[in-house]
């Protein structure tokens, strides 16, 4: 992955509510101490045993520059290419499929490809500059076209219970352009769920990443210069946690000069790349250049912070969260070729799983497509 995604988090703060807009209430708080950053979270003890390596069979018309989110349903992997302007299909062995890639103007076709979602076997696609959702059938075709022009942004989506969810850090263009909006793929119809007032024009218009994160009916929610992290569900918005560090955070809103100033770096300025299991939340923010997990525990409201995953039972490879999904009781995992060869087999400590490995790793060359690692979650 590129190595510009650890820094990326410093600049992801959009255009958004002001800090007076907080939300001030009795909420389940999550602490976070950043002096508490572990060197790395081991979660061999969290997965079952058994474990799938897959890599993504390489041609010229299925290269990933970059995997920006993977979703495994009906035995086929989603894969989101958001530099490329695609979304890729490949089979549960890792063979190419297909993929979608319609940039045009045309009636199916879309100036960028931002986010997707995945309904039984039709796929539902995210064009943020025109604000449309496109649906694609089966056989990658259009069968339906939505707008939410002057409504909703859907930078980023997800789909449960018949209704699209779109999120988007981008306010102030519209009076009517909701932050976080449904849309009911029966009736058609576009729902705003939250507005957040517009700033200053010299604010930073930056997007987040990974701003929804689903898990069975329910969904989360965040936002720029706002420390809440809000659930959706029946349709409905409430502030679900609270964002508590223990120190350096500052997330107000700002110019991009001042963001961007050397003195400042060492200042939180909030979340990225949220995500959901049954038992646990995770997110990232940027701590002096470095993009920092955080790992909290909805049972015992125990929190963890640490810069990388390693799964010790398949050696020491470095995990990163941006570079993980969670889909149902999958967690699929996405490594350049390179750190697959260069993982040290000597540590793999099953001989079964070490000739796996090694298989794999020995049949893969530099130039080649990511590799996925899927596990079952057990403790997550």
């Amino acid at each position: 992955m590129k190595l510009i995604k650890l820094f990326a988090l410093v600049f992801i703060i959009c255009y958004a509510c002001s800090s007076e807009k907080k939300i001030e209430s009795d909420l389940t708080k999550i602490n976070v101490n950043p002096s508490e950053t572990g060197i790395a979270l081991d979660i061999a003890n969290n997965i079952e045993k058994q474990w799938e390596i897959i890599p993504l069979e390489t041609k010229d018309e299925c290269l990933v520059n970059e995997a920006d989110k993977i979703l495994y349903k009906n035995g086929i992997y989603y894969i989101l290419d958001r530099q490329g302007n695609s979304l890729f299909l490949f089979d549960s062995d890792g063979k190419f499929i297909s993929k979608i890639l319609k940039k045009g103007e045309g009636p199916d076709e879309y100036s960028n490809l931002d986010a997707f979602a995945v309904d039984n076997d039709s796929i539902w696609i995210s064009d943020a500059s025109s604000r449309s959702l496109i649906c694609y059938g089966p056989d990658l075709k259009m069968i339906d076209r939505a707008s939410t022009w002057e409504r909703a942004t859907g930078n980023d989506i997800t789909l449960m219970n018949g209704k699209i969810y779109l999120a988007t850090n981008w306010t102030g263009w519209n009076k009517k352009n909701s932050q976080i909006a449904s849309y009911d793929i029966k009736n058609k119809d576009v729902t705003g769920l939250w507005r957040v007032p517009p700033l200053n024009g010299d604010h930073a218009l930056i997007r987040k990443s990974c701003q929804l994160a689903d898990n069975g009916d329910s969904c989360l929610f965040i936002y720029s210069y706002c420390d809440t992290i809000f659930q959706i569900k029946d349709n409905k918005l409430t502030p679900a946690y609270q964002l508590s560090f223990t120190e350096r955070y500052d997330d107000v809103p700002l110019p991009i000069e001042k963001l961007m100033d050397p003195q400042n770096k060492n200042i939180i300025r909030g979340i990225d790349y949220l995500k959901q299991t049954n038992t646990h939340i995770f997110f990232s923010y940027a701590d002096d250049g470095l993009l920092i997990s955080v790992i909290y525990n909805k049972k015992d409201n125990s929190c963890k912070t640490f810069p990388y995953f390693i799964n010790s039972n398949l050696g020491e490879m470095k995990t990163y969260l941006y570079t993980t999904f969670f889909d149902g009781n999958n967690m699929i995992c996405v490594y350049e070729p390179e750190t697959i060869k260069n993982n040290d087999l000597s540590k793999i400590s099953d001989i079964a799983d070490r000739e796996k490995f090694k298989q794999v790793s020995e049949s893969l060359k530099s130039d080649d497509n990511p590799v996925l690692i899927k596990y079952k979650l057990k403790d997550f």
